[in-house]
């Protein structure tokens, strides 16, 4: 873990599973002295608390299609959902 920003995202993902209230305590220790450090992984706590679940859940479906798509074709932004598994399993080769 020589390069700083390896640094940076060891301290982050450690802090990022911490509770709110056990972060400063954490940072003191970890960040030792480095305000320019401690700032960055805060505006990154920060960032990750605001941005929600996001990349976690798919968006609502709101059942009623857009009026810029054609029917039947989901909007950008649209989580599709399939039904079916793939029929391809770990190992097998596609085409030849």
């Amino acid at each position: 873990m020589n390069d700083p920003s390896d640094r940076e995202a060891a301290i982050f993902g450690a802090a990022r599973r911490l509770a709110a209230g056990q972060r400063p305590a954490y940072l003191d220790e970890a960040c030792a002295g480095d305000a320019a450090l401690r700032r960055r992984i805060e505006d990154l706590l920060l960032a990750d608390t605001a941005k929600g679940g996001f990349l976690h859940e798919l968006p609502p479906e709101s059942g009623e299609p857009s009026s810029q798509q054609p029917e039947g074709q989901p909007s950008p932004g649209t989580a599709m959902r399939t039904a079916l598994a793939p029929s391809e399993k770990p190992g097998e080769r596609i085409g030849r």
